[in-house]
């Protein structure tokens, strides 16, 4: 048992010295159960600790175990449709997801304000799911079909969901992961350049058609500005065929707090890796960031060969990582 911050050093002289005294024989090894109940009771008679001052103790920091089971927590809540992080993403249609961020507006101006503003990349991908035969949507289900059955992990997002990211991923023109199933960028590029051509058509018909779906969407919602968040009932999770926009600029700041957690369970190897110098440090953070950014999670697979991609190979601090 810890004495750190049971009692204090009284002031006066004669009972100090008596403290010290029964300090040093409680913390001599050799002393026995009994005698140490004794010095106990007596120390808290001659230099008791105040109650309040037990609330100024810092709090334990968490343990693995409390961050997974804070992880298992979050799953329960994505399972059941709350309004987590990871469920603005996983709105089952593009109105379900252009209904989400209605609600995060103050008002019918604001929403009309973001439509307006809003990139080309998700006036596409909105667009492409009037066309679910589109070329763009086929490629992204017949990879993501293929990334499904290949991860072996057992929490991992559904066929429908990784499409949506990897559609969202090619109308966004990212400068990694840009190939079909079959290695090729070329179709990809292609499937692209015709979705936007399709906007380009859809804008010389309709120039307002975008802010007149989310006039239309705001009103079918019937929202107010005095409504909260929490107050919302859970998204529907249906599964979708078409993409719809994923990333918002409000998710990326919750990037770094999830490599961090991330870093956080698994400190024996990445996060012991990533303390080893500001150089390895960035280059882990940054090959997280982008898997997260792509598939929204990070399995275990993931993480061994990221540690077995980056370790050093001249120390041996740093062996080889068989599993996770």
């Amino acid at each position: 048992m810890s004495y750190i911050h049971r009692w204090t050093e009284p002031r006066d002289r004669g009972t100090r010295a008596e403290y010290r005294a029964l300090r040093r024989e409680l913390k001599n090894s050799r002393t026995l159960k009994a005698r140490r109940l004794e010095i106990e009771t007596r120390l808290d008679k001659i230099a008791a600790v105040k109650p309040e001052s037990l609330s100024e103790l810092p709090p334990p920091k968490p343990t693995t175990k409390d961050l997974l089971a804070l992880c298992d927590r979050v799953d329960v809540a994505k399972r059941k449709g709350s309004l987590s992080e990871k469920s603005i993403p996983l709105a089952g249609t593009s109105a379900g997801l252009e209904a989400f961020l209605a609600k995060m507006v103050p008002n019918r101006e604001a929403a009309i304000r973001r439509a307006q503003n809003a990139p080309d990349s998700e006036r596409a991908a909105a667009l492409l799911t009037e066309y679910p035969e589109h070329p763009l949507n086929k490629l992204a289900a017949e990879l993501a079909r293929y990334i499904w059955q290949e991860d072996k992990s057992s929490l991992k997002p559904d066929v429908e969901q990784m499409a949506i990211w990897k559609v969202q991923g090619w109308l966004e023109k990212r400068p990694y992961n840009r190939h079909d199933i079959r290695g090729s960028v070329e179709t990809v590029a292609a499937a692209v350049d015709d979705a936007f051509r399709l906007l380009a058509e859809k804008d010389a018909a309709k120039p307002d058609w975008f802010v007149r779906r989310a006039e239309k969407l705001f009103d079918a919602e019937g929202l107010e500005p005095t409504r909260t968040p929490a107050a919302e009932p859970a998204i529907d999770l249906a599964p979708l065929s078409a993409p719809a926009p994923v990333h918002s600029p409000a998710r990326t700041p919750d990037w770094p707090k999830q490599v961090d957690l991330i870093l956080q369970i698994d400190a024996q190897h990445l996060g012991r890796l990533a303390a080893h110098s500001p150089e390895f440090d960035s280059g882990i953070r940054a090959s997280l960031t982008r898997q997260l950014q792509e598939y929204g999670f990070a399995d275990g697979t993931f993480l061994r060969n990221l540690y077995n991609a980056m370790r050093p190979l001249g120390l041996s601090a740093f062996p080889p990582r068989q599993g996770f």
